[in-house]
């Protein structure tokens, strides 16, 4: 069944509308199905009665010319008692097949259609849209009050108000033949012309954000001034009838060039920070201040005094010309006064008779001889050097050099004896004093570390042997008793010796932050990387990691206060530094506590092992690195251990082991003999005395018990084995003091007595295990980091 449609429409448009909602109004009368007839007077209707009070839907579409959509919308209503509906096309909802908005529909003349569908629920419809109808939309005053598409001329005789833009598009031109007045902005998109040379008037301001091209001349009349608050670029010549006046800095990219000879007046400074060049004279009436360098390549002629108060450089000759051969050259500095005298006028010298301070007293003489004396009154004399130099092997390197006879620098300090407060030379970087060669007196001697340490550890050594002799002496024949005597004896003079001359030419000290003395050794395998603290072991003055059948067992050295040695001119890589004496930080694994032996680990890795004096064996005393001095921080891994080296005395365990080898292989022998005994007669007894009858006697009974085991190396027990055996190191001390004597020393001096007194001898062994104090380094301080030179 199909629903009618009566349209009746109207495009309406008033002044009554435009204050409403813009569009078309739209009017209809909805009717039943054609099937039905409705009566009325005068002629039937037919398709049915109207609907009233029914739900339906309309659908407008608007098309152009060429049947395209240029607008669509869609709109829900109700049909009235009457069957009729009303809606403003406009008012509608777009759809999505519509283009634009319909305020955007532009009204240029052309034909336009509106196509009209409608969809009516059941009973009376389908339910979805149906083509109703397509009628032609003419141009109508609805156009007014939209776009305008106008083809000839349009005259407005009344004023025309545009509340939105005019737009003269295609490059039209517009004439006005009267005044333009635009009370807001106005924007040029392009050139502004002003033709015919018309004049053009701004009573404002002129503001313009891009490049303003001026082809003529710019004149700024009646006196008013120009600001310019940017950079003003002239390519050309500036002509200035008047003063240029600048309250600002003034940068000329360029020369700057004052013709006709023309003066120029600076009332202020005149900062130059690159060349001046002037190429003629350069006369100043006042003082002139040159904060830096003045260079002169050509002839500088004073004719008056040339007084510099600070320092004054010359890297080339200087001339002081004056009416004899003997010039002066004044230059004062806080109260001092130093005279250069010129003797000599030849051509590249400056030959100095003498500077003399204010007051007259001689500071320094430089003599055409070569002859040079700083007098006394000098506070200082500083040699700058350069910042960095070159290698340590090329004279050139050091800022002092002294080339001369065959003797090299004389040091004398204005004192009656020197002490460590005395520095002859000291050593400094920029963190602390490194060292020093200073003076030591007799006390001084006596407290330092070198002394205690030498002293204590002789008399260890010599009290060890002694012990083992007294010890041994039970199992040993009367030869080899002889041979541990002497021993002892040639060990103690040889200590007398280097004592009595440590006291007696004491005076200078070499001191330094660092501990030990060492000396280049040459590598074994100059690939493998030794670091400080690894233990090595030497083999034909050969060292290296591998301690298997080593003759002796070192330590690399950290920093050593004394350096020895040093290895040929490119080969230094082929060596490393080793310590000889002194204290040394070893690598140790595990346990180690002071006083413990520090003995080489045999594991090849350049480690160490801490050994308890009490637990020693021989083997142990055969790789003796030293005693430590300090306990191992890591119980269960590696420690560094400051450790004391250079004071065993590996050179008497050779000796004991092959006693002990001796004793070994005589009670096997005697093993023999008695089970051979035991052989022949089953009733021989070992621990008995001969049989009744026999030519064997028994031996005597000893009152002494011999010693079962090696002497331990503890001078807690050797003391008091020495204490309990005086006569031992007393008959020692009296036979070398009958040698010293002998070979030329006085052993009545004061010095020398105290080497054959028992009890000094055992005072010494006391302080074995007493800690020495060592200095820690001195930082530098303010004079020692800069000392400025005397002005």
């Amino acid at each position: 069944m199909r629903t009618l449609l009566l349209l009746a429409f109207a495009l309406l448009m008033s002044t009554g509308l435009l204050a409403q909602s813009h569009g078309l109004t739209y009017q209809a009368v909805i009717l039943d199905s054609e099937s039905n007839i409705t009566e009325i007077p005068g002629a039937d209707i037919p398709g049915g009665n109207y609907l009233p009070n029914k739900a339906l839907s309309l659908k407008f579409t608007i098309l152009n010319e060429f049947g395209g959509i240029d607008y669509q919308e869609e709109h829900s209503t109700t049909t009235d008692l009457y069957g009729m509906i009303s809606v403003i096309i406009g008012d509608g909802a777009m759809t999505s097949e519509s283009p634009d908005v319909f305020m955007e529909i532009s009204w240029d003349g052309t034909p336009k259609d509106l196509r009209v569908e409608v969809s009516i629920a059941p009973p009376n419809g389908t339910g979805n849209f149906e083509f109703f109808s397509l009628e032609k939309l003419v141009f109508v005053p609805y156009a007014y009050h939209r776009n305008i598409t106008a083809t000839g001329t349009m005259d407005i005789d009344g004023a025309t108000t545009l509340n939105s833009s005019l737009d003269v598009t295609n490059g039209s031109p517009t004439h006005l033949t009267g005044d333009l007045t635009v009370d807001g902005s106005t924007n040029l998109n392009n050139g502004l012309n002003v033709n015919n040379q018309s004049p053009t008037d701004l009573s404002g301001t002129l503001t313009v954000d891009g490049v303003t091209n001026l082809n003529n001349g710019l004149n700024v009349n009646n006196g008013s001034p120009t600001y310019l608050s940017g950079t003003l670029t002239v390519e050309e010549c500036l002509y200035l009838n008047d003063c240029l006046d600048v309250d600002g800095t003034t940068d000329l990219n360029n020369g700057l060039d004052v013709n006709n000879n023309t003066p120029t007046n600076l009332t202020g400074t005149l900062n130059v920070d690159g060349a001046a060049d002037l190429n003629n004279t350069l006369t100043v009436d006042g003082a002139t201040d040159l904060n830096s360098t003045l260079n002169v390549e050509a002839l500088a002629t004073m004719e008056s005094d040339l007084v510099v108060i600070g320092n004054a450089t010359i890297g080339e000759d200087v001339r002081v010309g004056a009416q004899t051969d003997m010039g002066r050259l004044n230059v004062n500095t806080n109260g001092w006064s130093n005279v250069a005298s010129v003797i000599k006028g030849r051509a590249g010298d400056l030959d100095i008779l003498e500077m003399t301070s204010s007051n007259g007293t001689d500071v320094m003489t430089v003599g055409d001889d070569g002859y040079v004396a700083i007098h006394p009154g000098t506070q200082q004399v500083v040699i700058d050097g350069p910042a960095s130099g070159g290698a340590n092997n090329n004279t050139g390197s050091y800022p002092l050099y002294v080339r001369g006879a065959q003797q090299g620098i004389a040091i004398k300090l204005n004192t009656t004896e020197a002490h460590e407060g005395n520095d002859y030379l000291y050593f400094t970087d920029n963190s602390y004093i490194r060292g020093s060669v200073a003076g030591q007196n007799l006390s001084e001697l006596q407290t330092s570390f070198d002394y205690i340490w030498f002293n204590t550890m002789a008399a260890l050594d010599e009290a060890f042997i002694l012990a083992e002799g007294v010890a041994c002496g039970f199992q040993l024949d009367a030869g080899e008793v002889a041979v541990m005597a002497a021993q002892g004896l040639t060990v103690y003079l040889q200590w007398a010796e280097a004592f009595y001359d440590m006291e007696t030419n004491v005076g200078v000290v070499y001191q330094s932050n660092s501990a030990d003395y060492a000396e280049w050794l040459e590598r074994a395998d100059p690939g493998t990387d030794l670091l400080p603290g690894t233990v090595v072991g030497v083999v034909g003055g050969r060292i290296s990691k591998n301690t298997d059948n080593a003759q002796q067992f070192m330590v690399v050295s950290s920093a050593p206060m004394v350096l020895g040695n040093t290895p040929p001119s490119g080969r230094e890589k082929d060596f490393e530094k080793v310590a000889f004496m002194g204290q040394v930080p070893v690598r140790v694994v595990g346990q180690a506590h002071i006083g413990d032996f520090i003995v080489a680990s045999g594991r090849n890795d350049g480690t160490a092992r801490g050994v308890a004096p009490e637990a020693m064996t021989l083997d142990d005393y055969d790789h003796v690195v030293g005693v430590a001095w300090s306990d191992a921080i890591f119980t269960q891994g590696e420690s560094l251990v400051n450790t004391s080296v250079g004071g065993s005395s590996n050179h008497l365990v050779a000796s004991l082991k092959k006693q002990k080898q001796e004793v070994d292989r005589l009670q096997s022998t005697l093993d023999g003999v008695v089970a051979y005994l035991k052989a022949k007669d089953p009733a021989f007894d070992a621990g008995t005395t001969a049989p009744a009858g026999s030519a064997a006697q028994a031996a005597p009974k000893s009152t002494l018990t011999p010693a079962s085991t090696a002497v331990p190396r503890d001078h807690k027990w050797i003391e008091g084995f020495l204490r309990e055996n005086p006569q031992v190191l007393i008959d020692v001390l009296e036979r070398a003091k009958a040698e010293c004597a002998r070979r030329g020393m006085d052993v009545n001096d004061p010095i020398a007595s105290k080497l054959f007194d028992k009890e000094a001898f055992m005072a010494r062994l006391a302080k074995v295990d007493r800690p020495i104090v060592r200095k820690p380094p001195t930082p530098v301080g303010e004079d020692e980091k800069v000392r400025p030179a005397r002005r």
